[in-house]
């Protein structure tokens, strides 16, 4: 047998092996490892074997083949004697840091058939018996032995194990936790990462135990293939309760290029031939899998997507189409005739690249350009609608399908610079399902855990005007409180599935959080938290917000830095402190009257290139009673990075214009895709007040004396705040390292009132409230009950809390989860106040 087809039997393909993790207390530095194999069983017959291993994350396989001699070349490792050691096997390339998992593929002569081995490891700091670290003896039904191995064996020698011994000590250690068996969820969906055993190893025993530990995670369900996962995997699931997957069907990203473009040809019969046939296979392949009916399923079409990458002249002509829909001549962009106009080709990573190039001087380039733009969002949000309309098709009853789009604050995603316009897959119904990811880690001033929430509101208001389920990956750079935290604030904003990013175990994959017991223990606790109140959650919604933040879809192509985006973050964040949820709308929901029909209260806008069709309905919006919060620069410019007036009468001046502040060593630096960590400028407004405006200035004293301001017009009000006070708001915030966990504390005094004092004067109020700053409190309401979620940002527990909350239900009784029944009071029949102690990071209380 050749060592490909001895590979490709037992690991159907996958050569994901090594995978390079960093335990508590595992120490990254690398040293020599060395390792000595011998087979015990069989006996009597000669063997060798193949050592696989990645470079994680998503690096070229690393092989060994080691027979009498070890070598890069198959043909190189000669069969070893029957009961003689393999040579002394330098694996150190293999583990270059932290703790990796290696894969043993065993051959022997005659062919092993179906009797399994048993091979002892020699483990060793050199090569030699007196350097030996530790001696593994194992065994396996297959051919195929894995071992967890430390690149400091000295140092981690704990971290020295086989997998089938670490999948005992994750077992013991979820045990040892002592939590009761349940409930767990069954409506709301808990997820969490599994590989199949077909892949990394052949023992069911090993699977079993895995599966044991997910069902004592409190998960309902875990990641499929592409055709379902070996039966026998999908019974053990099965057994436990685990009756909900995820399968992922990714072929819509990367449609045929032409060779000769490099790019894809915008031939829409083409894409729709080629994706109706690759999604009917998809279908066919995954309902083969299930012949016993299929699990509920979510259909993943791709993870973090960018735009595709489209040439040809079919390009050139559908652009032309495109623009003739949205009523655009040639003369608009400069030319006389539609076969003048060269849109120019996009792609994510060169965005930034080719907008440098351009002389964005001339309005009918940056007219082209803007529009270009557009028509690529949309072109790729058509291939994703096709894609959802085929597993409607082929697969109905599935539960929706979904593409991560990843924070809008990372690396552009769900905007048009990455050539994926959230707001467009929404219109298009490119996906059915809402679904974003939370890379908050443990939290920090620019990255709160608290923005957790805002996920949840981009993906609903992408979505406006379907009402989609929402779900969210929750990631593995947590411990017990944070992971709490997290799961609450998408909670909290009707997050329904939860995919637990993801639990590994640690030889299936890279990013796992198994070897992480703290937040093991975490979600374990929350899951069975949300078992308790199942029901409530699966049906619950939000109160209506009364509270709208604008994003402007054009903002990103003209951005400069990200000024605009950590603005946008605090005003969220600062009004979600004082209790106050926030809508998010784009300008396209403002120009077409969506806004206006949901009738808020207030609107904040940050944004300073709106598209004029949205900046005129806000301005008619305020002049008939609407009231508006402004940044001093929102607004000074049209979707095509123009100057414009257009505010200027609304805001009460003649003229206005910023310069930035800061440390302004990168200012002007071409912008990276991936530098969402660049520094941040602050902006300082000169506004050139009318002589006749009315305004009546708010801050007398202080660094902003006399300059944020508030003007009626016409029966509505205008509050115009002409500095990054979002920026402040951020650089005001401390670290504290709590006795509950470490905590990012935001100023409750005027750095937060500058954004909360416009919404609350506006007749806007909270649904919920604590006597503590940033300890929140979010009801979740069915007709007939509900819940408050109360999560501790302050990493202190509290004895006395009050918490005030509106309730729209006839309330009978309230309990704690943690502290059972409480006594409530309620001044009015819409309003309950409560005080119980907040000692933990979270607590639900049930209103019945």
């Amino acid at each position: 047998m050749k060592f490909s087809s001895l590979l490709t039997r037992t690991v159907c393909g996958a050569l994901a092996t090594l995978w390079l993790s960093h335990p508590a207390g595992a120490s990254a530095q690398a040293s020599q490892v060395w390792g000595r194999i011998t087979l015990l069983e069989p006996k009597k017959v000669e063997w060798r074997m193949q050592i696989v291993a990645h470079q994680p994350p998503h690096g070229a396989p690393l092989s060994k083949f080691a027979g009498q001699k070890t070598s890069d070349k198959p043909e190189e490792a000669t069969l070893i004697a029957p009961g003689q050691p393999s040579p002394w096997i330098d694996l150190t390339p293999l583990v270059p840091t932290g703790v990796a998992s290696v894969r043993f593929l065993f051959e022997t002569k005659p062919a092993l058939e179906k009797r399994g081995i048993r091979a002892r490891f020699d483990i060793a700091t050199a090569p030699m018996e007196k350097a030996i670290v530790r001696s593994i003896t194992e065994h396996d039904p297959g051919n195929v032995i894995a071992l967890r191995i430390p690149a400091n064996l000295a140092q981690d020698k704990p971290w020295l194990l086989s997998i089938r011994e670490d999948t005992q000590r994750r077992l013991k250690e979820i045990k040892a936790f002592n939590l009761p068996d349940g409930p767990r969820p069954k409506k709301i969906w808990a997820m969490t990462g599994f590989r199949s055993n077909g892949q990394f190893y052949t023992d069911p025993a090993i699977a079993e135990m895995d599966f044991e530990i997910i069902r004592r995670l409190g998960m309902n369900g875990f990641w499929e293939q592409n055709g379902g996962q070996p039966g026998a995997l999908r019974q053990m699931a099965k057994a436990r309760g685990i009756d909900r997957s995820t399968v992922y069907w990714r072929n819509v990203a990367s449609p045929p290029a032409d060779g000769t473009l490099g790019a894809i040809r915008l031939d829409w019969n083409v894409l729709d031939k080629y994706i109706e046939a690759d999604y009917r296979r998809a279908a066919e392949v995954t309902f083969k899998a299930y012949p016993e009916g299929m699990p509920n399923l979510i259909i993943d079409l791709m993870d973090e997507p960018a735009g595709q990458t489209f040439d040809g002249p079919e390009y050139q002509t559908e652009f032309r189409d495109y623009a003739r829909q949205n009523h655009l001549t040639p003369e608009f962009f400069g030319k006389a005739a539609w076969d003048q106009i060269i849109p120019p080709r996009l792609g994510w990573g060169e965005f930034f690249t080719l907008r440098a190039k351009l002389d964005l001087n001339d309005l009918n380039t940056r007219r082209l350009f803007y529009w270009t733009l557009k028509f690529w969002t949309h072109s790729t949000a058509r291939l994703y609608s096709l894609a959802t309309r085929n597993v409607e098709q082929y697969a109905p009853g599935v539960a929706g399908t979904r593409v991560n789009f990843g924070p809008p604050w990372m690396y552009d995603y769900g905007s048009l610079p990455r050539g994926i316009d959230a707001f467009e897959f929404g219109r298009l119904r490119s996906v059915s399902l809402g679904f974003n990811e939370d890379w908050v880690g443990s939290g920090s001033p620019r990255l709160p855990l608290e923005s957790n929430t805002m996920l949840m509101d981009w993906s609903r208001a992408a979505a406006r005007p379907a009402i989609p389920m929402l779900g969210s990956y929750i990631t593995r750079d947590a411990d017990r409180e944070t992971v709490k935290l997290r799961v609450f604030g998408v909670l909290a904003r009707e997050c329904k599935i939860f995919d637990f990013y993801y639990y590994g175990p640690s030889y299936t994959f890279f990013d796992h959080w198994s070897d992480n017991p703290s937040m093991v223990q975490g979600v374990a606790e929350i899951t069975r938290d949300m078992g308790q109140v199942d029901d409530i959650l699966w049906d619950g919604h939000t109160p209506q917000a009364q509270v709208a933040l604008l994003y402007s879809k054009s903002w990103p192509v003209w951005k400069a830095d990200d000024t605009e985006q950590v603005e946008q973050m605090m005003v969220y964040v600062a009004l979600l402190h004082a209790g106050v949820p926030v809508d998010i709308i784009s300008d396209e929901d403002v120009a077409d009257g969506r806004f206006a029909a949901r009738r808020y209260k207030a609107l904040y806008v940050v944004n300073e290139s709106i598209p004029t069709a949205a900046a005129t309905e806000i301005e008619h919006w305020v002049r008939q009673g609407g009231r508006l919060w402004t940044s001093g620069w929102a607004g000074m410019r049209d979707e095509y990075n123009t100057p414009t007036d257009i505010w200027n009468g609304m805001l009460g001046i003649t003229s206005r214009s910023w310069k930035p502040t800061g440390d302004l060593a990168r200012l002007g630096e071409l912008l990276q895709p991936a530098d969402w960590k660049r520094p941040l400028f602050g902006r300082d407004v000169s506004l050139q007040m009318a002589p006749d405006s009315g305004s009546t200035f708010l801050t007398p004293e202080g660094p902003h004396a006399s300059r944020a301001y508030q003007r009626a017009y016409g029966t509505g009000l205008v509050q115009v705040v002409p500095w990054t006070a979002g920026n402040e708001y951020m650089n005001a915030a401390k670290t504290h390292r709590g006795s509950l966990t470490k905590a990012t504390l935001y100023p409750a005094a005027e750095q937060r009132s500058i954004f909360t004092d416009f919404a609350l004067a506006s007749a806007v109020e909270p649904p919920a409230t604590t006597s503590v700053s940033q300890i929140l409190a979010w009801p979740l309401w069915t007709p007939q009950q509900g819940v408050v979620l109360l999560a501790n940002f302050t990493g202190e527990p509290v004895p006395q809390l009050k918490v005030k909350f509106r309730v729209p239900v006839l309330m009978t009784s309230l309990r704690s989860l943690k502290h059972g029944s409480l006594k409530f009071t309620q001044p009015d029949p819409l309003h309950a106040e409560v005080t119980l102690p907040m000692l933990d990071v979270t607590d639900i209380l049930v209103v019945e």
